[in-house]
């Protein structure tokens, strides 16, 4: 895209967002003054109605003293004469409705019961709650009810007293139509009220809502709609109705008839977007107008240019304005002018520049084919050709004397690299000798030190052995000296034992004339029984009793003698078991003392052992330490004759490359010798 199609793009696009930025800011300000427009009809609408209803309750309070003060009806009321009270109420009635004050007036005692009616043919007891709340509070209620009639009236609620007494209530009905038509004649609009469950209940002029759809909002908000018939359009403010307590309980509907103001509007916003489209299409014409005659000095700069760029450096550009393009045309033909001049300069310094460069090269090429005989003219100038040309001078005759070494010196390098390479050769074959050599010692030094390491390793095993087998002897003593102290402690027990039987021998004596006593009380019982058996013959009947005890006497006597002629035998049993347990337990002791001594000599026999190991362990350990740095040793002088054979090997190696290397020494003193000899240089003299 064009510089010029992008200005005009951006200029008519800028023309488009400015008109449509303008076009939504006007609807968006035209919204909101609509808003806030239909907010104030709502609100003054809803002043109105709370005024127009205030007055009509007004004007009830300052009827309320027709029958307050009416003490004939009031002791009427008292002394219940319904025929005064009707006549009273009935002129009451019919001064306030022809005054427009009321249409119905009762009077209710404490009960809610009807007393008097007129305005209407209810009867009964009344469900106006107006009525409880003025005997609850005893004192003056007003608002919006419901009657017993089911319709939608002012009303006001008011005690009547009598010397203090509370005689009944008085209640005052206007239908809310008339508070309608007063809004209607007011506002000169159509007036409804919607009930809560959105029907029409009463209607202030034509009911043309029946046929168009009306959104009512919640109970108790204001709103404001706009409403279409199809023929009329009609600003619809929508705003509560609420009983006395301030509950609402319907909706009022204000329609106001807004056709010829939305006429305007509309023919207002018709000319707003004519005005709009004219002002976008003459913003175009006048930009696209300003930018052709913008660029035609750029048009004319760019012709120019192409003309300077195929060579014709004499074109100029046409200044005809002094702006921003002026100046630039300004400037274009000075650098046109500055060009033009440039190139002319540079085509003598060209002319002049060939010329040496000709000079130069009837030196360089002869001297690139290697004649270096020819001379180079001076120069005197001091650009960059007369400096090149003093340098190829220069440059050339450094070339001729380098060359000319060259060729002296590739023939000393080619005799010299012979000499070399007879002598590498010589070295070569007394290094490979030398390596074979090292190779042998190496191999006969690795058997000395393998040989070594398994000696060492022979003398660690002796060493560690060694100490074993004393450790293991040192165990021995230690346990054989366990053995002969536990020995002696089973002496001690022996000599215990021998001593703790003896006793037991001596209680056995006890025991035995203990039992020789017993058997000789039984002898004498068993005596002294047979004698009371005698005596108890003589006595005859009298002696039965004791004959029975003496007989049991000695039974039992008996018994005792055998007892303890069976505890007798049972100790000289004992007796003999522990005189064969003391013989037993002292000849084990003999054993047990001979078993010690014999212990004690092993013993005395084993530390001899453990001493003589003991001595021969160093001995082991200077051999094993001799054996080891001897090992060491061998295994060193195994790394120094690798190492040696390593060097040999690389010294050998090393002088293989450097035959090579002389070899190509040799070949490229040749070359050097076969490059040089082509150029041609002065003869010295």
């Amino acid at each position: 895209m064009t510089l010029r199609a992008r200005f005009t793009s951006i200029s008519i696009i800028s023309t488009i967002l400015t008109a449509l930025i303008v076009f939504f800011a006007g609807q968006m300000l035209l919204e909101d003054a609509e808003g806030r427009f239909n907010d104030a009809t709502v609100r003054g609408k809803s002043v109105l109605w709370s005024k127009i209803v205030a007055n009509r309750l007004s004007g009830f309070e300052t009827a309320i003293a027709d029958v307050t003060r009416d003490h004939a009806t009031l002791e009427a009321l008292m002394t219940g004469n319904g025929d005064v009270v009707k006549e009273s109420l009935d002129t009451t009635h019919l001064a306030l409705s022809s005054a427009g004050i009321l249409e119905k007036l009762a009077i209710l005692d404490l009960e809610g019961n009807v007393i008097y009616a007129a305005g209407s043919s209810f009867s009964g007891r009344t469900q106006v709650p107006l009525f409880q709340d003025a005997i609850a509070e005893e004192k003056i209620m007003l608002g919006m009810v419901r009657d017993d009639d089911g319709d939608i009236s002012n009303a006001v609620a008011f005690p009547l007293y009598l010397r203090g007494k509370l005689l009944g209530i008085g209640l005052y009905l206007k239908s809310l139509q008339s508070s309608i038509d007063d809004f209607q004649r007011n506002d000169s609009s159509e007036v409804f009220v919607y009930s809560e469950a959105g029907e029409v209940e009463l209607v202030g002029g034509q009911n043309f809502l029946s046929e168009v759809a009306v959104e009512m909002p919640a109970l108790g908000e204001r709103i404001a709609q706009i409403l279409d018939d199809g023929d009329d359009i009609y600003t619809v403010s929508i705003i509560p109705v609420s009983d006395y307590t301030g509950i609402p309980f319907g909706h009022l509907v204000i329609a106001h008839n807004s056709t010829e103001a939305y006429a305007q509007r509309k023919e207002f916003q018709e000319i707003e977007y004519s005005v709009i489209v004219i002002t976008i299409l003459l913003a175009a014409v006048i930009l696209l107008w300003y930018i052709r005659r913008s660029f035609l000095p750029l048009d004319e700069l760019i012709y120019v240019s192409k003309r300077i760029a195929a060579g014709e450096t004499t074109a100029r550009v046409d200044i005809k304005s002094t702006d921003e393009i002026g100046k630039l045309g300004y400037a274009f033909n000075n650098m046109a002018q500055r060009m033009q001049s440039n190139i002319e300069r540079e085509r003598e310094t060209t002319e002049v520049m060939h010329g040496k460069v000709e000079t130069i090269l009837n030196v360089v090429i002869p001297a690139s084919e290697g004649d270096l005989t020819g001379e180079m003219m001076s120069f005197s100038g001091d650009d960059s050709i007369d400096h090149l040309g003093c340098s190829i001078a220069v440059m050339i005759s450094n070339l001729e004397a380098l060359v000319a070494k060259v060729q002296e010196s590739g023939f000393m390098v080619g005799s010299s690299a012979t000499q070399i390479a007879a002598t590498s050769k010589q070295h070569e074959a007394a290094v490979t000798e030398q390596a074979a050599t090292t190779t042998q010692i190496k191999a006969t030094v690795s058997e000395i030190s393998t040989t070594a390491r398994e000696l060492l390793d022979t003398m660690s095993n002796v060493t560690q052995v060694s100490e074993e087998t004393a450790n293991a002897a040192t165990d021995g003593q230690s346990a054989l000296m366990s053995m002969e102290e536990t020995m002696h402690h089973m002496m001690e027990a022996t000599s215990a034992i021998s001593a703790k039987l003896a006793v037991l021998s001596e209680k056995a004596g006890n025991i035995n004339s203990v039992v020789t006593t017993i058997t000789k009380v039984a002898d004498q019982t068993n005596l002294l029984s047979l004698n009371a058996a005698i005596e108890a013959e003589k006595a005859g009947e009298y002696g039965a009793g004791f004959s029975v005890v003496a007989t049991e006497i000695r039974r039992l006597a008996d018994q005792t003698a055998v007892a303890t002629w069976d505890i007798e035998q049972m100790v000289k049993e004992m007796q003999s078991a522990v005189s064969s347990g003391v013989m037993g337990m002292d000849k084990f002791s003999d054993e047990v003392r001979q078993a010690v001594e014999n212990v004690h000599q092993v013993g005395s026999q084993l530390a001899q052992i453990i001493d003589q190991v003991q001595m021969l362990t160093p001995s082991f350990e200077q051999v094993h330490d001799g054996m080891q740095s001897q090992s060491l040793g061998a295994e060193q002088i195994n790394d120094a004759m690798s190492q040696l054979s390593d060097v040999a090997q690389n010294t050998a190696e090393s002088l293989r490359q450097s035959g090579t290397v002389i070899t190509q020494l040799n070949d490229a003193a040749r070359g050097l010798q076969d490059g040089v000899s082509r150029f041609k240089v002065k003869k010295s003299s």
